[in-house]
């Protein structure tokens, strides 16, 4: 039985995403190394790692509910 999921989303700029992450949608910012990222809220967590890469974000996203 599965009971949690992490999803891990592509991130192009590390400062933006704390700051979009925290401010606009209320995630605590947990830690950070070399552009990976991880937030929750409310029990969820969602990891980010970095790419320079433009198109990556694009392929990839989750729903939370």
């Amino acid at each position: 039985m599965l009971l949690h999921a992490v999803p891990m989303l592509a991130s192009l700029d590390e400062e933006a995403s704390v700051q979009f992450y925290t401010e606009m949608l209320g995630f605590t910012f947990h830690s950070g190394w070399d552009g990976y990222l991880i937030f929750s809220r409310n029990g969820v967590f969602i990891h980010l790692w970095p790419t320079k890469d433009p198109e990556h974000p694009k392929a990839n996203g989750c729903y939370i509910m």
